[in-house]
């Protein structure tokens, strides 16, 4: 089963509910409501699910704004590996991750900063294969950590401090 998990709530609840919708038009079996309690509890929350995932995970903010195709071709990419919506560096926010990709693969990421021979922006979504559940699961703990101690970057949705710890991690990320 694939499902949704956005990560905060500080989006608009008509934008959250129109994401929600795109999202299960895109495909996916299942759209979870972000936690209350901040990107912390977020977090944790999703590192409760990917520990209990049978299937890949779909993460994202609630302040996505992409086409519902767009989004269809994430959920539906063939295989069971992962992926990110990455777009051009001009389509970077002040807060995305930057990517470098390298024959369809994010081979560099860094939250809301430069990446050297950095090639395009996260958007915000990323699909997370089964295998990758449980560093995702490691990730998202740290981060949660992080964020609770002070530690951790604080800019951004917690999706764009994700992508990076991923890829850190070893995670292939198409």
């Amino acid at each position: 089963m694939t499902l949704a998990v956005p990560l905060t709530a500080s989006f608009p609840a008509q934008g959250a509910a129109a994401l929600a919708g795109q999202l299960r038009a895109a495909g996916l079996a299942e759209v979870l409501p972000a936690p209350a309690g901040g990107p912390a509890a977020g977090l944790r929350h999703l590192a409760a699910l990917a520990r209990a995932g049978t299937g890949p995970l779909v993460v994202c903010g609630t302040d996505v704004v992409a086409h519902t195709a767009a989004l269809l071709t994430l959920v539906t990419e063939p295989g069971d590996g992962s992926v990110a919506l990455v777009g051009a560096v001009e389509d970077a926010t002040a807060w995305s991750a930057a990517v470098r990709e390298d024959r369809g693969r994010v081979v560099a990421a860094a939250p809301a900063g430069a990446v050297d021979g950095g090639t395009g922006a996260f958007l915000g979504v990323l699909r997370v294969g089964r295998a990758d559940l449980p560093v995702l699961a490691e990730c998202a703990e740290r981060l949660a950590a992080g964020l609770a101690a002070g530690t951790a970057p604080t800019a951004g949705d917690p999706a764009d401090l994700l992508l990076p710890e991923l890829v850190q991690a070893g995670v292939r990320v198409a």
